[in-house]
């Protein structure tokens, strides 16, 4: 997979993600509670339309009224099976929300292993400042009494500052990713 394969695979998991984000609180802010306030008003039909019938006078009142109840009873069918409907879509996209989330984290960690080889490609050091930097890796191993992965970076730490925090190094991947992503895009 080429980065810019891995790129567009992180922008369609994301934007799948929000998606799904923005559907969901539509239904729940608008759709839902609309869907409610319909079949309230169904249901208030159906107890005009039973009082309606029960004080029909006339076989064409008789006739009307029933007609109107039997409208009024499938009206508040359909929009319980709507608003059911609108309510098992959002129940829906709870479940796949984590699944998504997953899919975005994913897709962002094949970017960045993608990216680390190619910024490992472009990294050197020269032959003599790797000599250097091994020597005081192997003398903050002596001062530490152990070996470990952790003190490669103390030389640099203590000659230079920290390399790099965590504040830092978050705003580095996202300005590499906003990068990556305006590449995307034709000029």
């Amino acid at each position: 997979m080429t980065i810019l394969n891995a790129v567009q695979a992180y922008v369609a998991a994301k934007n799948a993600l929000e998606s799904a984000m923005t559907e969901a609180s539509g239904l729940v802010q608008t759709s839902i509670p609309q869907a409610q306030n319909d079949l309230h008003v169904a249901e208030t039909s159906v107890q005009v339309a039973g009082k309606n019938l029960r004080n029909a006078t006339t076989a064409s009142e008789v006739q009307a009224a029933r007609e109107a109840l039997e409208a009024a009873e499938q009206s508040v069918k359909d929009l319980t099976q709507l608003k059911d409907n609108l309510e098992a879509r959002v129940a829906d996209i709870e479940r796949r929300k984590g699944r998504l989330e997953a899919d975005v984290s994913n897709a962002a960690r094949q970017v960045w292993v993608l990216k680390r080889a190619e910024l490992m490609e472009q990294f050197e050091i020269p032959a003599a400042e790797f000599e250097l930097l091994e020597k005081l890796v192997a003398a903050t191993d002596g001062e530490k009494d152990g070996w470990g992965n952790r003190v490669l970076g103390d030389p640099i730490n203590e000659k230079y500052g920290r390399l790099l925090d965590q504040q830092r190094s978050k705003q580095l991947r996202d300005d590499m990713m906003d990068e990556l992503i305006a590449g995307l895009s034709p000029d």
